[in-house]
């Protein structure tokens, strides 16, 4: 049923929003109206509460999570600035903890699940400042979605990082 459920909300999302999927050598890519993009990194740790921090990691020491994945996205811009998004995958238990963690992960200040630049050499100088945030509960699992631009090439507007943060919650490849 799940599975049937999740191949349903895939058809809708590209069939609905443009979306269109390819690999590209090793990464999973796809498009959304003007931009592509390319997955560079995913992981699932066995542990949410090591992978978080502020009141998120006290919330996941009394509610571990099923499971974790979390998502690195690269989305390159005309000008030859590059918009980096984190996105996390994190189910629950149940729908009322889901409910919980998305409530706590939105308010500002309370901490988050680290993303993955920071296990990561190549993006580690990509700052997350929770500006370019997005976020979504589809049952009992929270996706979080953070863009934010990287410091080799020049600056994505704030429109084009907004639409990216909302853009990766649909991610195909998730």
């Amino acid at each position: 049923m799940a599975v049937v459920l999740s191949l349903g909300i895939l058809m809708l999302v590209g069939s609905g929003a443009g979306t269109n999927t390819s690999e590209e050598g090793e990464h999973s890519t796809w498009r959304h109206g003007g931009s592509t993009f390319t997955a560079v990194d995913s992981d699932e740790p066995e542990s949410c509460v090591n992978h978080s921090y502020g009141r998120v990691k006290g919330f996941f020491a009394k509610h571990p999570c099923r499971k974790l994945r979390r998502t690195l996205l690269t989305v390159p811009a005309r000008n030859g600035a590059t918009t980096i998004v984190a996105v996390s995958r994190t189910t629950m238990p149940t729908v009322d903890s889901a409910v919980e963690l998305r409530k706590l992960v939105d308010a500002q200040g309370t901490g988050n699940l680290e993303e993955l630049t920071r296990d990561s050499l190549a993006y580690a100088d990509v700052d997350f400042e929770g500006t370019y945030y997005s976020s979504t509960r589809e049952g009992n699992t929270v996706i979080v979605s953070e863009a934010a631009p990287s410091s080799e090439h020049g600056k994505p507007d704030r429109a084009a990082l907004h639409d990216a943060a909302r853009t990766a919650l649909r991610h195909p490849g998730r």
